[in-house]
């Protein structure tokens, strides 16, 4: 019959052209098992360059809980892949940058890349990163870190979509907006299946500059506003300056 003693691999060797859909075919089932499912959930297309994939797994390693983080290493660059992130928000498309698999850890961090949200034109991702540890135990947090610039039309519009819906929920059309904006994502993000929205914590901040609200209220405008903002789960804030019929207001928004 066959063997049962424990399995021992060693390996070395460089990744170049690899499709992240063949990474799948290569990625053992056991190694990483909460960054596998959550790249084959929320990752598509892409590929892989300049990698180096390293396995020194003595008898027994492989079968170890948690895995030891010099048993298994990947470091390559990674290029056109889209990554969804929560929910039904438009993905990042054609992110690029590099990742980093060792045992019981997972970190991608990206460099460029695109969201296209419903209306606004594009916002770009200057900025991005994707850590968890400890991935051995079930439903451990990962985190979700993406910085990003745009007109504050797109940026509303993003974060209008479903699971949040804060911007029409708050009164607000995001076609009536105008100016421009930076803003930081981040989210935490248990890795299991079935999760609801009340189980991801979600923040977003940011800023407005030349920000024009038009017609906000009975013919009231605001224009050449510089804002600061902050989204959650449950609130929307912004405070700063815009002018009012010709004159520099404060204004402070909680919703």
């Amino acid at each position: 019959g066959l063997s049962e003693d424990p399995l021992s691999v060693v390996l070395d060797g460089e990744i170049e052209q690899l499709l992240v859909s063949d990474l799948m075919q290569i990625w053992p089932p056991r190694v990483g098992t909460g960054a596998r499912d959550w790249v084959v959930s929320n990752i598509t297309g892409g590929y892989l360059d300049q990698g180096v994939l390293k396995i020194d797994a003595p008898d027994g390693a492989l079968d170890a809980t948690p895995l030891p983080d010099e048993a298994v290493s990947l470091n390559v660059k990674f290029a056109d892949m889209q990554v969804r992130y929560l929910g039904d928000l438009s993905p990042i498309r054609y992110a690029r940058g590099s990742l980093n698999l060792k045992g019981n850890a997972f970190e991608a961090k990206m460099v460029g890349g695109e969201i296209a949200p419903p209306s606004g034109g594009l916002i770009q991702v200057t900025d991005g990163s994707f850590k968890t540890e400890d991935f051995h135990i079930r439903g451990n947090d990962a985190f979700i870190d993406v910085k990003a610039a745009g007109s504050m039309t797109a940026i509303l519009s993003l974060i209008d979509q479903e699971p949040l819906g804060y911007i029409s929920r708050f009164g607000l059309d995001p076609n009536e907006v105008s100016g421009t904006g930076t803003t930081q994502i981040k989210v935490t993000l248990p890795m299991r299946s079935l999760l609801l929205f009340e189980d991801v914590g979600f923040g977003a901040s940011g800023r407005a500059t030349q920000l024009d609200m038009p017609d906000i209220s009975e013919g009231v405008t605001l224009n050449g506003g510089d804002m600061a903002f902050t989204v959650s789960n449950t609130h929307l804030r912004a405070n700063g300056t815009m002018v009012l019929a010709g004159t520099p207001i404060a204004l402070k928004w909680v919703e």
